[in-house]
């Protein structure tokens, strides 16, 4: 964003909050907000917030929550087909799915119906028609707790399984060991690891012999947004380092590992650890955060030099490892190139990138890649359209495998040695299926998938269009509708969806109140803007920052192209989002409150002015513009008394993520401010992740189309 843009940005703040100190006619039975004097001052501007005291959910008591679910239970009493939506919503998605995972020559399932929560216990089975075997129960870790099961790491002799997870939504996961064959769970217990939305890497994890290296983080951001804080972190927090990588040894307490590595003094540098399936080589990445530079130690167990090399020296890029073949390291990297590639790179040739594929890809883009017998596995994109490529080591071409728009590969499982790989397939129009590739005849040979017939893929149409932006950049937006209840006039509810940020892609998943939106007529969209990953890390950079601006921009113009092309209308549209994308909804509400009738922000960030909000990914306030740039992006600062869209704000009181005090502050602020349109509070107790159980995902869900269906005045029909 130049700086012009941000000071223009900021007049209209300052005009628009010259008007926010009016007030809004009470016309909803809001419960009454304290307001208490409070101002910032820097780099000599004042900012006024009467409702700074909410910033920390501490402040607010529990009365005021009381009284503001109970207008919003109240409000859904008023909505007569809101259990015939839930009831619809359940129906289409209460199919059972394995949701396999494959690790060495194990199938691993976290999951018992298709919700997207991983509420159970992690079973295993030997072969794919094997009973499960209860392995984890998630109350042998925390009894009260939510549970949140991240990754599953398999030691190279199959006998140790670590496990991550995450607590009540905390961005800190904590890893535990078991010895697989005996089924019996290690006393070791490790905390602070990974911070996955911080740096691309997959893992910060690599075993090595009666061990393992991993990435331990700690920073005073997770102090002040109310994450844990033991003793054992306090030294950490005051080397002011954003990570350290540590090495831990089987059987021994976590005060007792080895630090292996640490830039003290730099919290810009994030550091992620990388291990080869043989455990032959270990890679410490040390990526700067605010140049995008990074450099890459190794270290090689059959070297005879010891200790750490560089393998690539402060280079311009994103670097994801794979595997190593014939002792060169096979990656994924957008180093010298405009988008991502395939590169190997020598131990003993380093910082020289090698092409490994001996095929141009044209216009398409690589998402993924993987390594598995003695094949090389990637999957490209084009045009909403992805294709599995098979390449032998050497890269040459072996075949092509597409699949449907709307479908993607989202998961390979297989390894080097293995004669099979294991394939996801998810759709936002069906519940997940999985297929087998034999690697020998280069065919799948099995497709694995649930049966149903409570509604027909083959009835829904899956669209991809390119929408210019303010700035001409163009903008994917996907639609998907029904072919016999859209209606050409203009008129179909429309829910459009949002992320925008971390460079993390929008994958499809299975969502059943997606099928009760279109089942009923309606238009499902998704905007991918800049600040996600759907093309690519200049994709994110371009939305990263002072460039943050762009990622609001985007979203608006994807609903204007939504209204011009016919397939809403401005009384039928309503945007959602969560966690950051609740701040993308947020601040395009309050730049075109006339494009939307309803809102519907999750666990989101509002006031960009606050301290804790994650600097990385929003652009610092260390000088004028970083603050300007912060203050233009604040919906909650920028409000002014206005016709708001409805809105549905949904949080969690025990959210250690992104703090309910956010949301706390902005509904108060609306609920001032606004007109005729109601501004709610849902406030939940389940986390970062809103809900625990399967009843609670579907009361969530449906929740959201009634709301966005009232609001719009539609009553869908009974199916």
């Amino acid at each position: 964003m130049k700086i012009s843009s941000v000071l223009f940005f900021v007049m209209s703040f300052l005009t628009g909050y010259a008007q926010s100190l009016e007030k809004a006619p009470e016309i909803w039975p809001y419960p009454k907000t304290k307001e208490i004097s409070f101002s910032y001052n820097r780099f000599g501007e004042e900012v006024n917030d009467p409702y700074h005291w909410m910033a920390s959910e501490q402040g607010v008591s529990d009365f005021w929550i009381y009284e503001q679910n109970d207008l919003t239970n109240e409000y859904f009493k008023k909505v007569k087909f809101k259990n015939r939506i839930k009831t619809q919503t359940d129906f289409f998605g209460s199919i059972q799915t394995l949701h396999l995972h494959k690790r060495g020559k194990y199938y691993f399932r976290y999951l018992l119906a298709n919700t997207g929560i991983t509420s159970a216990s992690i079973f295993y089975r030997e072969y794919l028609d094997s009973e499960d075997i209860e392995l984890i129960n998630p109350r042998m870790i925390s009894k009260k707790g939510w549970v949140d099961f991240e990754e599953l790491f398999l030691s190279k002799n199959e006998r140790f399984l670590a496990f991550s997870y995450s607590l009540d939504g905390s961005p800190l996961s904590e890893i535990q060991i078991m010895d697989f064959r005996l089924g019996k769970r290690f006393d070791d217990k490790i905390k602070h690891f990974s911070y996955p939305e911080v740096v691309p890497q997959e893992s910060g994890f690599a075993w090595r012999g009666n061990g393992f290296f991993y990435t331990k983080w700690g920073s005073l951001e997770y102090v002040s947004s109310g994450a844990e804080n033991t003793e054992l972190d306090s030294a950490l927090l005051k080397n002011d380092a954003l990570a350290h990588v540590y090495y831990h040894r089987l059987g021994t307490p976590q005060t007792e590992d080895s630090l292996v590595f640490v830039r003290k003094g730099k919290p810009e540098l994030a550091l992620s650890v990388f291990g080869t399936q043989d455990e032959r080589f270990v890679l410490i990445i040390e990526t700067n955060l605010n140049t995008d530079r990074t450099t890459v130690y190794i270290n090689d167990s059959e070297s005879e030099k010891k200790g750490l090399r560089i393998l690539l020296k402060d280079v311009k890029g994103y670097f994801r490892f794979l595997e190593h073949i014939d002792g060169r390291l096979l990656m994924i990297t957008d180093a010298k190139a405009e988008k991502p590639w395939l590169a190997y790179v020598d131990p003993n040739k380093p910082n020289e990138l090698i092409p490994a594929l001996k095929v141009t890809t044209g216009n398409a883009f690589l998402k993924n890649a993987y390594v598995a017998g003695e094949h090389i596995i990637c999957v490209y994109e084009e045009d909403a359209i992805q294709v599995m490529t098979v390449f032998e080591t050497n890269g040459s071409l072996i075949k092509t495998v597409w699949v449907e728009g709307g479908m993607s590969f989202a998961k390979f499982m297989g390894q080097k040695g293995d004669s099979e790989l294991f394939v996801k397939i998810e759709s936002k129009m069906d519940v997940a299926s999985y297929g087998i590739y034999n690697l020998d005849d280069n065919k799948f040979v099995s497709k694995i998938g649930t049966k149903h017939s409570r509604f027909k893929p083959s009835d829904y149409v899956f669209e991809r269009h390119m929408q210019p932006s303010h700035d001409g950049v163009s903008v994917p937006v996907i639609t998907i509708r029904h072919k016999k209840h859209y209606k050409e006039d203009g008129t179909n509810p429309t829910l459009l969806n949002v992320y925008g940020g971390y460079g993390i892609s929008k994958r499809p998943y299975f969502d059943p109140s997606i099928i009760c939106l279109l089942e009923a007529g309606g238009v499902y969209a998704e905007a991918h803007v800049r600040g996600g990953g759907e093309l690519g890390p200049n994709w994110h950079n371009e939305g990263k920052g002072l460039n943050k601006g762009n990622t609001v921009k985007d979203l608006i113009a994807a609903a204007e192209f939504l209204i011009d092309s016919g397939f809403t209308n401005s009384d039928y549209l309503a945007i959602s989002g969560a966690s950051h994308g609740g701040f993308v909804v947020g601040s395009a509400m309050v730049e075109r409150p006339d494009l939307f009738k309803a809102v519907i922000p999750l666990v989101g960030v509002f006031d960009f002015i606050e301290d804790s909000v994650q600097g990385f990914e929003y652009g610092f306030m260390q000088d004028s513009l970083g603050f300007l740039n912060r203050l233009n992006l604040s919906a909650y600062h920028n409000l002014k008394v206005e016709d708001y869209p409805s809105t549905l704000f949904i949080t969690s009181a025990s959210d250690n993520r992104v703090p309910a005090g956010q949301s706390y502050k902005m509904v108060a602020r609306m609920q001032q401010l606004t007109g005729m349109n109601p501004a709610l509070l849902w406030n939940l107790e389940n986390g970062h992740q809103l809900v625990k159980t399967w009843d609670e995902y579907i009361a969530l869900r449906s929740r959201i189309l009634a709301f966005m269906f009232n609001e719009m005045n539609f009553k869908p029909k009974e199916l």
